[in-house]
């Protein structure tokens, strides 16, 4: 049928050149003027004319008229054509209303012929056609379900395939395609009800089981999700998405080993398929095998130069693997990368960035925070570097730590804002003249800060509390250490609680929860203690302190203590602390910090005091690797998980430590 659709095509076309010339044919479907309209006119009669002659040969009657026009309208050798495709089309509806077959083909390749120029409202309106003339109106409602699919109007497109299975209910086409448009909607059950329907009419329907994994993985049934992928690869093999998103789905359960062996699958069958370079890049990442994430996380970049979670993930990578130089290059990917991740849109300055290459001798430069705590904290030690630089410096933080690097920087008591040489201020607050500005974290780059020794080249402390703060927290942590001491023995004097001072320890367990980033918070608590966990630390002869605050971890200490724990004396100062000016005061009162990797762990650094931080096996790329002293903080040292996600290992060290600190004071 091929070969005599094609001759039929080659004699039509040769034919009608003689009459017609066929540069003159619009390339549109539709056409507007007067000398378009008369072409299509004659084109139209020259069509009628030739197919009534050819028809009438006896040697020729291999199809009727109407089959002969759709098959005209259907050949490859009027692609060039379409116009006189679908004139052949709208002869078969003026003039063959009684051929029902050809009718409804007629109607959906000039659908078809319009949805491909983007004139999706009028492919509905022929498709509308269809259902008038109650010509395959199943089909109809099915291609219209399409179109709206198409156009991400997912719940209109679910209301024209219910009704196309209200008219015939076992089409497995529209049972697919009404469970990708509920998938859509987030009606995963919904989904899964159609495409486990079309799995027990038609088990090989492959499409079904492939979507069948993603509605169950988008419902965070993840087993379910890895069955019906290998059923849908059980099918074929070669099938791409299918071995990527199974490989999705093992990262997502942590079993990174096997993603891996999922991701490589779908790179042998195309080698250019970027996430799958990139999620290699992350399942590495998770496995701690930081130089063969790099290499994925390069491959990427390579397929696309501007994909802006590669570029985020390898700045990860050089970091951790102590390559500063170009990780922080690479770190200035975090705008766009934030932007993309958690829609935070980047602040814009009217005066030009710093980066470094240009002069800032008697200029005035803002360097602002622009991320977390933690960060803000441990860049501000490169504020007095740029000060060296002959510059005037306003530091724009954010307000709870407004306080804090008053304490720290304002050394002058000028009170005309233009005139002061470093001006501090709490973010929000209106912003005297500058002529540069600078992200703090975008410091280490302008600075030209390229390896781990130039990182502790820092004066310690580099932060400061006012004497006067520091105490009245003295005062305030004596009264209170000592009446909790009172209540507990009823045959103790002061004056022998104060001879026999037990050592005081601050503890923060928890962090990671930010109010404007709710959708980080399962991945950050992993970096984060329960208090059970601790338990027997915290019975050991030392007055515990919590410089802990949040809604979780207080509730997590409130349930605790309600039902009677063995950590009852953990003493609680979440409701005293108003800032991070008072959190630094009370640690200078301390003889040591426990803290999770937390914006307190980066405070106390960088006051210099003693602080054991206690970091998850993947921890952040500033912690670096294979150390258990800081290259930021002299004063820190580092307890490492050796498996993921077992901090048991970190608990026993920590008790061998603290028995030995308790002997040593």
């Amino acid at each position: 049928m091929i070969e005599i659709q094609k001759d039929l095509a080659s004699t039509f076309l040769s034919q009608l050149k003689l009459k017609i010339n066929l540069q003159q044919l619009p390339s549109l479907v539709q056409t507007k003027t007067t000398l378009e309209q008369n072409l299509i006119s004659e084109i139209k009669n020259s069509i009628a004319q030739w197919i009534q002659s050819y028809t009438a040969l006896s040697a020729q009657k291999i199809a009727s008229p109407a089959e002969t026009l759709l098959q005209l309208a259907n050949s490859n050798q009027l692609a060039d054509y379409p116009l006189i495709s679908n004139i052949c089309c709208e002869l078969i509806i003026d003039s063959y209303q009684d051929q029902s077959e050809c009718l409804s083909n007629a109607y959906v390749f000039l659908a078809e012929q319009l949805e491909s120029l983007g004139h999706h409202l009028l492919a509905v309106q022929q498709y509308q056609k269809m259902i008038s003339n109650r010509l395959d109106e199943h089909i109809a409602y099915n291609r219209i379900g399409l179109i709206f699919l198409s156009l991400q109007e997912f719940k209109q497109a679910t209301i024209y395939f219910e009704r196309c299975l209200q008219i015939k209910p076992d089409y497995i086409q529209a049972l697919i395609n009404m469970g990708v448009a509920l998938q859509k909607t987030g009606d995963y059950e919904g989904a899964k009800v159609c495409f486990k329907s079309v799995i027990a009419k038609d088990p090989t329907q492959i499409n079904a089981h492939y979507n069948l994994g993603i509605s169950c993985f988008c419902a965070e049934q993840f087993q379910e999700c890895i069955q019906s992928l290998q059923n849908a690869l059980a099918l074929n093999p070669r099938f791409l998405d299918a071995h990527y998103n199974l490989g999705v789905a093992y990262n997502h359960i942590k079993e990174h080993h096997l993603a891996l062996e999922q991701y490589k699958a779908v790179i042998e069958l195309d080698e250019n398929y970027l996430m799958a370079h990139y999620n290699s890049g992350v399942s590495y990442f998770e496995l701690l095998e930081y130089s063969h994430a790099l290499d994925c996380y390069q491959k990427a970049i390579s397929i696309d130069p501007e994909h802006i979670r590669s570029h985020w993930n390898l700045s990860h990578c050089k970091l951790v693997l102590g390559d500063l130089k170009s990780g922080f290059l690479e770190y200035e990917w975090r705008w766009r990368h934030n932007e993309l991740q958690n829609k935070q849109i980047q602040r814009t300055f009217k005066k030009p960035l710093w980066n470094g290459e240009s002069t800032i001798d008697g200029k005035r430069i803002l360097l602002h925070a622009e991320q977390g705590f933690g960060d803000t904290l441990q860049f501000l030690r490169y504020v007095l570097e740029v000060k060296k630089l002959r510059a005037q410096v306003i530091v724009e933080v954010q307000p709870a730590l407004k306080l804090l690097a008053a304490m720290t920087f304002l050394d002058t008591t000028t009170a005309d804002k233009s005139e002061a040489e470093l001006l501090v201020l709490a973010r929000g607050e209106e912003l005297p003249h500058y002529d540069l500005h600078c992200p703090l974290m975008s410091l280490p780059l302008a600075l030209g800060i390229d390896d781990l020794p130039s990182l502790s080249n820092t004066t310690f402390p580099y932060l400061k509390v006012d004497t006067e703060l520091r105490e009245i927290w003295a005062e305030k942590l004596n009264f209170l250490i000592e009446d909790r001491q009172l209540k507990g023995s009823s045959h103790c004097s002061s004056q022998i609680l104060q001879s026999k001072r037990r050592p005081r320890i601050g503890l923060i367990w928890s962090s990671g929860y930010r109010e404007d980033q709710k959708e980080t918070w399962e991945i950050n608590k992993e970096r984060n203690l329960h208090l059970n966990e601790i338990e027997p630390l915290l019975q050991l002869p030392i007055d515990w302190v919590s410089l802990q605050v949040g809604v979780i971890p207080n509730q997590e200490l409130a349930a605790l203590n309600q039902n009677g724990w063995g950590g009852h004396g953990l003493l609680d100062l979440s409701a005293e602390i108003n800032n991070f000016a008072d959190t630094a005061a009370i640690a200078q009162n301390l003889d040591l910090i426990i803290s999770v990797d937390t914006s307190t762990a980066h405070l106390c650094g960088a006051l210099g005091l003693e602080t054991w931080v206690l970091l998850k096996a993947n921890a952040c790329w500033r912690w670096f690797l294979n150390t258990h002293q800081s290259p930021w903080y002299p004063s820190v040292r580092l307890f490492r998980q050796t498996q993921r996600g077992d901090w048991s290992g970190v608990t026993d060290q920590l008790h061998l430590e603290l028995t030995a600190f308790l002997n040593s004071v």
